[in-house]
């Protein structure tokens, strides 16, 4: 995969999130920046085995090895090529091994246990020393228990995330990272599906996520993790119209207040960003789908009633917001052979 970027510096006056001042325009030509292009190369091989132990007990287990190759470079020159080039490799190895137990032909209980890796967020960075930061790392706990009855089923599980070896700023050097960076989150999903009626189907879903960064230079050891909200919840119902091919459907969706950022940064008089939070917010989607011979025809509508709601931007800055989608709508004709 490879990326490239061209960025401009443009000067604005000060910004006061709190009192905004639309409509203004910088003048162009915009001042150049920089240029940073970045190649990354990788090739995997995985295995996964599942294996039936008893008629009650199965395991699976599976690792993945990884290769990575990353060239990045650099100008700050509007007219000379990226030549600052660093050039890095990773090898890496994941685990995962899980397994589920059924007590009865309706009730069982399952865990699991992975490991993983991120090279996105370090890729051709260095320490003050020269070397390369080495991949993010992750590991992940999960045990939960299944109810099925047919025509009810339903689930609920707990996670433990834990994230490490993080970039965060060189206290003693600025400009660079050092690897001390450590977020943990902990996860509880209840999930059901129910047919009241031989037509319809509801499915139903909660989560609640506490996570905070357990480690870090940047001064937000102790926060919660910007972007993420600690409650989230579902509810979809289908219903497949009697004597027709028809199937109609509708959605709720519910996503919690969340931590604005961790930036220690004034977004307006007195107000640091750390210390806002986005508000939580509701869509609705609905849909049809009509199905005949080998063709099916399905139209959709994502958040119906327009809501306003906003989501964090992380790539570039700490402290920046996106609007989310607005009223969509989409048409799409399938065939099956």
């Amino acid at each position: 995969a490879r990326q490239k970027w061209r960025l401009a510096s443009v000067l604005v006056p000060p910004i006061n999130a709190a009192n905004p001042e639309y409509g203004l325009i910088p003048q162009r030509p915009f001042a150049f920046g920089f240029a940073l292009e970045s190649d990354i190369d990788g090739l995997a091989v995985y295995a996964q085995d599942r294996i039936v132990l008893f008629d009650d007990l199965s395991v699976i287990v599976g690792g993945r090895w990884s290769r990575f190759d990353v060239s990045s470079a650099f100008s700050g020159d509007p007219i000379t090529d990226a030549e600052d080039i660093i050039e890095d490799d990773f090898d890496y190895r994941v685990w995962q091994a899980g397994g589920t137990y059924a007590l009865t032909p309706q009730y069982s209980f399952f865990g699991g246990y992975a490991t993983g890796f991120d090279i996105e967020n370090v890729a051709g960075s260095r320490d003050i020393d020269g070397a390369p930061l080495q991949p993010e790392e992750s590991e992940q706990l999960e045990a939960g228990t299944r109810l099925d009855f047919g025509s009810l089923r339903s689930s609920v599980s707990g996670f433990r995330i834990r994230r490490k070896n993080l970039a965060n700023d060189d206290p003693q050097n600025p400009g660079f990272s050092i690897q001390t960076g450590e977020v943990r989150a902990q996860d509880v999903e209840m999930e059901a599906e129910v047919a009241p009626v031989k037509s319809v189907r509801v499915q139903m879903g909660y989560a609640f996520l506490d996570n905070e960064s357990t480690s870090s230079t940047n001064g937000d050891e102790g926060d919660a993790v910007p972007g993420v909200a600690r409650h989230q919840a579902n509810a979809f119902v289908r219903w497949f119209v009697p004597s027709t091919d028809l199937e109609l459907r509708g959605g709720v969706y519910f996503v919690g207040d969340r931590a604005f950022s961790s930036a220690r940064v004034d977004v307006a008089p007195g107000v640091a960003a750390n210390e806002l939070e986005l508000d939580a917010y509701v869509t609705m989607d609905v849909g049809a789908a009509y199905t005949w011979s080998l063709f099916r025809l399905d139209a959709a509508v994502t958040n119906v009633t327009s809501t306003r709601y906003y989501t964090t931007e992380n790539a570039f800055n700490n402290f920046a917001v996106l609007p989310g989608a607005p009223l969509q709508a989409s048409l799409r004709l399938t065939a099956t052979f």
